[in-house]
């Protein structure tokens, strides 16, 4: 069962990789027709940090599995993960929600 939810996880996390290039090209055409900075580059910046926490969590699952997990000590420690998963993550999504406030803030105040 632990297999099939961390797989399930490297699924979401590349729906979310997904979502968020479709952000980027929805932005950057309203951007060009309301004549806006070119902020969707944010969305490009966020694409690139969830890419690199997907592959740590593809690099932490495929030790797991083979279980050269307990062999190799920097995959085991917790510091490693925080650093290549957890923080590109937060750092990522947070950054693509601020890029669609400010592109698509305007329709919460319709």
């Amino acid at each position: 069962m632990t297999l099939v939810l961390a797989l399930a996880g490297c699924v979401g996390e590349a729906a979310i990789i997904y979502t968020v290039i479709i952000l980027a090209r929805l932005s950057q055409k309203l951007g060009a027709v309301t004549k806006m900075p070119p902020y969707y580059r944010g969305f490009y910046l966020s694409v690139a940090l969830l890419c690199v926490s997907l592959a740590s969590r593809l690099v932490h699952l495929s030790a797991v599995l083979t279980e050269a997990g307990q062999t190799v000590p920097l995959l085991a420690q917790d510091g490693f993960s925080l650093a290549t998963h957890h923080l590109p993550m937060a750092l990522g999504m947070l950054i693509s929600v601020l890029v669609a406030g400010r592109y698509w803030g305007w329709l919460l105040k319709e």
